[in-house]
């Protein structure tokens, strides 16, 4: 009968380098031959040193890259509630976009997630792409590297509109004859809009007001 061939065994490796096995390390024959004990030892200790600092490492880079995250996502929140602030619909449109990118299990779709959460102007891209889900559709479509290059391009596009409309609000009014409008008897600080959070503005709403906007902000945030 044939004998069945030994399984071979699982060498492990650290930073690399495998486990010193103790058949390897051989005296010579002038030295009498046999196992080296005291080299075969010494490289045992230095490779279990090395594992243990492999590990540290791995735990250092694995708690800076939560860090990392957990700070980017604080800060991508404020981006978010700050634009929520000035555009009713943004929790409708972040969601459509979102859950076109929830659907898709790729490489593109993930790598869209982290660069919008990444990206300054995280908000406004996926309140843009929740108002397009044909272009959304079609950035997805795309390989990663292709897409996140979209996003740059809708960026742009985006700063370009902007920078007409500041413009536009600069350019000299023509000088009218007629005499100054009456001073309002009550208007909020600015002309801006009422919000919890804003001192000016605050005082001039009711509780029910201040705690039905308050509860809308804390939502936004959520």
């Amino acid at each position: 009968s044939t004998k069945a061939k030994p399984e071979k065994e699982e060498v492990a490796v650290v930073g690399g380098k495998p486990k010193p096995r103790q058949e390897d390390f051989q005296l010579k024959e002038e030295d009498g031959g046999g196992s080296d004990i005291a080299a075969f030892t010494e490289a045992l200790a230095d490779w279990k040193v090395d594992q243990r600092l492999d590990e540290r490492d791995a735990k250092a880079t694995e708690s800076q890259a939560q860090t990392e995250k957990q700070s980017q996502n604080q800060v991508f929140l404020e981006r978010e509630a700050a634009f929520a602030e000035a555009h009713d619909d943004y929790e409708d449109m972040a969601d459509a976009a979102l859950g076109t990118l929830g659907q898709l299990k790729s490489p593109t779709a993930a790598q869209l997630s982290g660069a919008l959460a990444a990206s300054e102007q995280g908000p406004e891209l996926l309140y843009y792409l929740g108002q397009h889900p044909d272009e959304l559709q079609r950035i997805t479509k795309l390989k990663p590297q292709a897409a996140v290059m979209s996003l740059g391009g809708i960026v742009a596009q985006l700063a370009r509109t902007e920078e007409k409309g500041k413009e536009v609000e600069t350019q000299t009014p023509l000088v009218s004859g007629a005499p100054p409008p009456a001073t309002p008897i009550k208007k909020p600080a600015g002309g801006r809009k009422a919000s919890p959070s804003d001192p000016a503005t605050a005082d001039g709403m009711s509780d029910e007001d201040w705690l039905k906007a308050r509860n809308a902000q804390v939502r936004s945030r959520a």
